[in-house]
């Protein structure tokens, strides 16, 4: 107001503190109506055993806007939604410059692409409800393999087979000591056997992560065995456990890198641990007796050495004389 006179303002804005979810998967921004699963956001679960395996994806909420932002419950709905289940449920308000995650298991009832719509509402006006696809691929092993976790490992483990490839994923401490924990896809077998594989590659989870060929008395996390594992660290060895819970004993450590061929064969009692560059020239690391009876388990071994943790792991040329 000057004087007696009121003055005219044009182009008047008032700008109300609005709230805006986004939601990222590895890092990466998944937008809302996403309708195309991809590895690189953790929207594409991969594949996954559908016996025995599961894979859980982390997803983070973030509030980028300038009011409090509220969230509902995750749900899950589509296809085959049933094939996905939300584990931990997100914080239900977000400060401005909040984040909250939430967490989705897959775990395939049947084999094939297996596909789901994660959803939650919010007070963003633009973006309620958040939706965006999901999906993964249910896998099996070829017969008579089968898979499961020895011992108590801190995350469940997944094995599945494609195009002449086996991919193994255990967590677990180790294959040493008084007792194992890894991830193991076996068939039995009985009197002289063997098993025979290439090490085709191997996640490094830890300097001393094993992955190779075992032969076990039993399922039981302290059998007596023999495997030929090779390790991070540029060692493969022939590692040994003459009783039931009774100590390891290695021999046989040579320098070795991925990819490597490896070997346990059984004669009578007398096991031994072989490797080889090329399939074709094959070298003895070292024979121990073992004492084993009626049926075995003979197959391809995974342990991260870092429990909690998943090591990946693959195999190929695999080959077995139970």
């Amino acid at each position: 107001v000057v004087g007696n006179t009121i003055g005219e303002f044009d182009d008047v804005r008032v700008i109300v503190p609005d709230p805006e979810a986004n939601v990222t998967g590895n890092a990466v921004s998944i937008v809302d109506g996403d309708t195309s699963p991809s590895t690189t956001d953790g929207t594409d679960f991969g594949s996954t055993h559908i016996a025995s395996g599961q894979e859980v994806k982390t997803y983070t909420i973030q509030n980028t806007g300038t009011a409090s932002l509220t969230v509902e419950s995750v749900t899950l709905s589509g296809a085959n939604a049933a094939d996905f289940a939300v584990t931990v449920q997100p914080a239900k308000s977000l400060t401005v410059g909040g984040n909250t995650t939430f967490k989705v298991r897959f775990d395939p009832s049947a084999t094939g692409t297996r596909s789901a719509s994660v959803s939650f509402n919010n007070n963003d006006s633009s973006e309620n409800p958040y939706n965006f696809s999901i999906n993964g691929t249910g896998a099996n092993l070829p017969a008579p393999w089968t898979s499961q976790d020895i011992g108590a490992v801190g995350v469940v483990g997944n094995a599945y087979y494609s195009g002449g490839t086996y991919t193994v994923i255990g967590s677990g401490a180790e294959i040493y000591g008084s007792a194992d924990e890894f991830r193991y896809v076996y068939q039995s077998a009985s009197g002289d056997c063997e098993i025979t594989a290439r090490v085709s590659g191997q996640q490094n989870s830890n300097p001393s992560a094993k992955t190779g060929v075992i032969i076990r008395q039993n399922l039981n996390a302290n059998s007596q065995n023999a495997n030929m594992t090779i390790m991070p660290n540029g060692q493969a060895g022939f590692f040994t456990r003459s009783s039931a819970g009774g100590s390891t004993v290695s021999a046989g450590i040579t320098s070795a890198a991925v990819p490597k061929w490896l070997r346990v064969k059984r004669v009578g009692n007398t096991f031994t641990g072989y490797w080889s560059n090329d399939g074709v020239a094959w070298y003895g690391a070292d024979s121990k007796n073992i004492t084993m009876t009626g049926a075995v388990y003979i197959g391809l071994a995974v342990t991260s050495a870092a429990d909690g943790t998943l090591c990946r792991s693959t195999f190929d040329n695999v080959t077995s004389t139970p």
